[in-house]
């Protein structure tokens, strides 16, 4: 498959350091430059020493808009920011690996808080990542509701109409335990159905074991304007649930 991202993407010059590589990533955001999210999140795994090990049942349709669908799978009884970086780096790795899609993917990303607990100035480079990576800014108020909706809406259009892929946790919450999906997903999956362009969802099953990233693609799910979405958002999580470990399947075993 060719590789469809964009060549216009600056990418690293070697950053010996996770320490440099975030601090790159943080002066591009200053610089308004776009960054070749492929590139970063092979060197972020290099650093962490993470191989990453991948299957896929059949290949999207590259003519189709494709949501890859992962569970937000965390390994920590508590969650970091880099923790939870790490399924995103892995699953858009195994994306590449498998040709999945040669496309840039827009992830659905966490505005988050800094300050005081900001060790590493990791949550300030996530914030940067959204605005380098083009990806796609969520923020949330005290009650888990989006607000910035008018902003989230207009980069998700503007990531469809630049033919990317779209990546985001049907769950929206980390869990060590596979968790059903959140109200979210379904609107989500609204908007995109009002499109009325063909549409694949791409369930992905995320765990790990030791250093290895095992990432599952699913079978794909059609979504069209006549969809039943609940019926689709909960046949995603079905989905995830048949390649993880039974420990792993939460109330889905």
């Amino acid at each position: 498959m060719t590789n469809e991202r964009n060549q216009d993407y600056q990418t690293p010059e070697s950053p010996k350091t996770l320490g440099q590589l975030y601090r790159s990533v943080r002066e591009a955001a200053v610089r308004d430059e776009r960054l070749d999210l492929l590139e970063y999140i092979s060197r972020f795994l290099e650093h962490k020493n993470i191989r990453v090990t991948a299957q896929a049942t059949e290949i999207p349709n590259p003519n189709s808009i494709l949501i890859i669908a992962p569970n937000h799978f965390c390994r920590l009884p508590v969650l970091t920011t880099q923790e939870s970086f790490k399924t995103t780096a892995v699953v858009t790795m195994a994306a590449s690996d498998m040709r999945i899609t040669g496309k840039h993917i827009s992830w659905f990303m966490k505005r988050l808080n800094t300050g005081i607990f900001d060790v590493g100035r990791f949550r300030e480079t996530q914030n940067a990542a959204a605005k380098t990576f083009n990806s796609i800014p969520v923020e949330v108020d005290r009650r888990g509701k989006a607000k910035n909706l008018p902003e989230m809406q207009s980069a998700l259009f503007r990531a469809i109409e630049n033919d990317y892929c779209i990546g985001i946790f049907p769950e929206q919450q980390p869990s060590h335990s596979l968790k059903t999906y959140d109200v979210p997903y379904v609107k989500f999956l609204r908007f995109i159905a009002s499109l009325q362009r063909p549409t694949q969802i791409l369930p992905t099953s995320v765990f790990f074991v030791g250093n290895e990233a095992i990432v599952v693609f699913g079978e794909l799910i059609d979504l069209s304007e006549h969809s039943d979405l609940t019926k689709i958002a909960e046949r995603t999580i079905t989905t995830i649930a048949k390649s993880l470990p039974r420990s792993l399947r939460g109330d889905y075993k």
